[in-house]
């Protein structure tokens, strides 16, 4: 018969995924709530002001600018609202008035990817790990929120380096279940993440590229 009480894994796993979630969103609530006086303008003001320019038949100046997936990103924000303004003009004239509803959506976004990065990387070391899976799991998730200064930052703060986190992971990720997928790498059963070690079939791929570099 199943356990009325539920599965004590199910409920670990639960009870980790609240922990991993609980100080990014605690911080964020917190400056939403409690906005700072001042305001860093370079570079999400400019972002923000490009972005609605696209509106006003503009067009992104610099386009070569490692902010450049900012503003299309931030006119994709835009214009999620726009039927909902009443015509261009009247878009353009909210947004301009009132341009913090353009960074709260803007920072729910990145709370959203934060978020949902980390869950994602939380179930990568519970899947992955052999010993202390939520405690490793949880450990993982955070690193990099413990370890960078200006991690926490950057969850209300709409600039390119905001998705090192969110973009940077998710890459990493897919890249390491693909390799592990295809058998391209394996993990010491000791220390999970620790060593990555190549495959068999590496090492003969390995030999005959050298054979016929020879």
């Amino acid at each position: 018969m199943p356990n009325p009480k539920g599965n004590p894994k199910n409920w670990t796993g639960i009870i980790g995924t609240i922990l991993v979630i609980a100080p990014i969103l605690v911080y964020w609530l917190y400056c939403m709530f409690n906005p700072s006086y001042w305001f860093n303008g370079d570079p999400a003001a400019f972002y923000f002001v490009d972005s609605l320019s696209v509106f006003a038949g503009g067009t992104y100046v610099y386009v070569d600018h490692p902010g450049t997936p900012m503003q299309v990103m931030g006119t994709i924000l835009l214009a999620l609202t726009y039927p909902f303004l009443g015509g261009r003009e009247a878009f353009i004239n909210f947004y301009i008035t009132r341009p913090e509803a353009f960074f709260l959506m803007a920072h729910t976004f990145l709370l959203g990817m934060n978020i949902f990065t980390a869950i994602l990387l939380y179930k990568t070391g519970l899947s992955t790990l052999s010993h202390d899976r939520v405690f490793g799991g949880i450990a993982l998730a955070m690193l990099f929120f413990y370890l960078h200064p200006y991690s926490f930052q950057s969850l209300t703060f709409w600039s390119h380096n905001s998705l090192n986190f969110p973009f940077g992971t998710l890459l990493l990720l897919w890249l390491y279940r693909e390799l592990r997928k295809e058998g391209e790498i394996a993990l010491s059963q000791a220390a999970p993440f620790a060593p990555i070690r190549i495959s068999r079939v590496d090492d003969e791929r390995m030999l005959q590229w050298t054979a016929r570099s020879a």
